[in-house]
């Protein structure tokens, strides 16, 4: 494989390759018979945009759990050395959903700590879970969140030297435990919910009791155009794009159209000419 060489500063090129993954990914799931919806900034950007929202960075779908196992499994069986799925238990892997990425390429998360921080250009993959009966998980759920951020991300605080101490201190407890063993209590707490109930939630999209949706909503699925392909979503997406945004179809303002991860991008040659120069 050549090396990834060639660094994407534009946002338009990450883009077009980010669609092109999604349209791979549409196509792996209608000839396995694989239930998807987009979600969340995807779906909005599908409604407000008929594509990608023009100043974000990445693409975000949701499976039905069993489904997302076996595409997980799909992919790894399959498709090995074209794509890959990063995904719990992969080492140093600080999620509890999965990423399909690309292989050529190499994302470096800046916010993130080495070595968690390096990964392929990607799609997020979000299982979706029966609603749970005891929405206390959730705060079980956060804490274990705050934990994997506390220990991976360059967050610490450099003026307020107290509340730097603290989180040192909160940080060497959590190291007892690993990253590992917060990330597997995390996916337990909502795979284990019942899949028969009437509400299904997304894990790991921060979206938390927001994300929320009918089961019935969710398989009532239509086709959207996105940019030049075509995607499954919700086809009664008001109240799903309200719960997370309000007044989905006013943009907001032009200093606030800014994309909200902070990465570094390379891709191989061979990618390049594939996924870029072969599009113009």
């Amino acid at each position: 494989m050549d090396k990834c060489n060639i660094e994407i500063k534009n946002l338009k090129e990450r883009q077009k390759i980010l669609i092109r993954i999604l349209g791979i990914f549409h196509n792996i799931c209608e000839e396995n018979n694989l239930i998807y919806n987009i979600f969340g900034g995807t779906m909005l950007g599908a409604v407000r945009h008929k594509g990608i929202i023009p100043w974000d960075d990445d693409i975000d779908v949701t499976m039905p759990r069993q489904d997302y196992n076996r595409f997980i499994d799909l992919i790894r069986e399959k498709y090995k050395g074209k794509f890959v799925i990063h995904s719990y238990p992969d080492k140093n892997y600080i999620y509890p959903y999965a990423k399909f990425g690309l292989v050529g390429t190499v994302l470096t998360e800046n916010i993130v700590k080495a070595p968690y921080n390096s990964l392929t250009l990607n799609i997020d993959v979000f299982p979706n879970d029966g609603y749970p009966v005891d929405e206390s998980i959730f705060e079980t759920y956060n804490k274990c969140e705050r934990a994997i951020i506390l220990m991976s991300y360059n967050l610490m605080p450099r003026k307020n030297v107290l509340k730097r101490l603290c989180l040192e201190a909160k940080k060497r407890v959590y190291m007892k435990s690993g990253i590992e063993q917060f990330l597997k209590k995390q996916i337990e707490l909502f795979s284990s919910n019942p899949e028969e109930s009437e509400y299904i939630i997304c894990q790991g999209a921060g979206w938390g009791k927001r994300g929320r949706l009918k089961r019935e909503t969710y398989y009532d699925r239509i086709l959207f155009d996105f940019n030049d392909i075509k995607v499954w979503g919700i086809r009664d997406f008001d109240e799903h794009l309200r719960n997370l945004y309000g007044d989905y179809m006013t943009p907001p303002p032009l200093e606030k159209r800014t994309n909200p991860h902070n990465s570094s991008l390379f891709v191989s040659t061979k990618i390049y000419r594939e996924f870029l120069e072969e599009s113009e």
